[in-house]
């Protein structure tokens, strides 16, 4: 004996389903879904209104722009969040550029002269006594079986650099002879030391 049947001891007045069921659930999710809106206390639904903290009204901010003054109107988690400022990209970094004193070239507050550290270290190298040619480095890499003399990994798994022995910082020469190959991350991790892995 089934549950649909009078019968059955836990009949309850028909069965649950169909047309009936439908409406049943949908009045069930429509009045789940309700609650107040944390801004105006107005009841709405959250499926509809896309939000679960705000009614549709109450979804976006009215603001203006702390550099141009201007109105602008931004979703209310994008202002709890990160706490909008500015209309646009542009206004945000003209105003942070002015008021920290971020100016690029001569202007800004750590200008070293206009020598960053690959330059530096070209003009270093244009300095030093002696020269490899490209043929000495692949020669050099061969002879070592393409492999990093620091970590032991080999090409193509890494891509090794010219190291020199003694830096060239140190007054170290460009000749061959004081060139090993090293991956790049062994290359940084030696540093300007004095170290020979042949």
């Amino acid at each position: 004996m089934d549950k649909t049947s009078k019968n059955h001891w836990n009949y309850k007045g028909g069965a649950w389903c169909g047309e009936k069921r439908k409406e049943t659930m949908k009045l069930y999710k429509r009045e789940r879904n309700k609650r107040p809106c944390e801004v105006c206390k107005k009841v709405y639904n959250a499926t509809v209104d896309g939000t679960y903290k705000w009614c549709a009204d109450c979804s976006y901010v009215g603001l203006g722009c702390e550099n141009c003054n201007e109105f602008f109107i931004v979703e209310r988690k994008t202002f709890n969040h990160r706490g909008a400022k500015y209309c646009s990209l542009t206004c945000s970094r003209e105003h942070t550029s002015f008021s920290k004193g971020h100016l690029s070239g001569e202007k800004h507050h750590n200008w070293k002269g206009g020598i960053n550290s690959v330059i530096a270290r070209r003009a270093r190298l244009k300095g030093a006594v002696g020269g490899h040619t490209l043929k000495e480095w692949e020669e050099l890499k061969r002879k070592h079986n393409f492999t990093c003399l620091r970590c032991k990994k080999q090409e193509p798994e890494i891509k090794l650099s010219v190291d020199h022995i003694k830096p060239i910082s140190k007054c170290g020469s460009n000749y061959i002879e004081n060139i090993q190959p090293l991956c790049l991350p062994c290359n940084q991790k030696k540093h300007a030391r004095e170290i020979s892995y042949v």
